[in-house]
């Protein structure tokens, strides 16, 4: 690894710490904040490979959340739920940077131990009627990459 990645981990790490505490305490994230969170993860993955695979990974997401978005919109419209009411675009934002630079095999099996994680969190906690996702998935997204960083060394 080099030294610019572990400044990129670092940095990462403490965007998605703050991210947390914002999303906790206001329910609201700075759009700053997710800007800059989201180039420091780009930016990270391309100093890493090549365009391309990014590329295949943001076409991937594009069909996976599209069928995902499908899905969620059928649910809550039977529940009668506005989807405006039940993700935010901080949550929408942070999910598609997090897919594209997530390999399209890890991607299904990381979303999915997300979503249980975050539900399951949720269902101990219970301090919100929402689950703050675009702080779980920052610090999710965190923890994987200290853990993907320690298995390349």
């Amino acid at each position: 690894m080099s030294l610019i990645n572990l400044i990129f981990s670092f940095v990462i790490v403490l965007l998605s710490i703050i991210l947390l505490y914002q999303d906790f305490k206001t329910r609201l994230i700075n759009l700053w904040l997710i800007i800059l969170f989201s180039l420091c993860v780009v930016l990270n993955f391309l100093l890493q490979h090549s365009y391309l695979p990014w590329l295949y990974n943001v076409l991937f997401s594009i069909v996976y959340f599209a069928f995902s978005y499908l899905i969620v919109w059928i649910y809550l419209r039977q529940k009668k739920i506005s989807l405006n009411n039940a993700i935010g675009l901080a949550d929408i934002i942070l999910l598609f940077v997090v897919a594209s630079v997530t390999d399209y095999e890890l991607q299904i099996y990381f979303f999915t131990v997300f979503f249980i994680t975050c539900c399951l969190i949720y269902l101990v906690l219970k301090k919100h009627k929402t689950i703050p996702m675009a702080g779980y998935l920052a610090l999710f997204y965190s923890i994987w990459l200290i853990i993907s960083q320690i298995e390349l060394t």
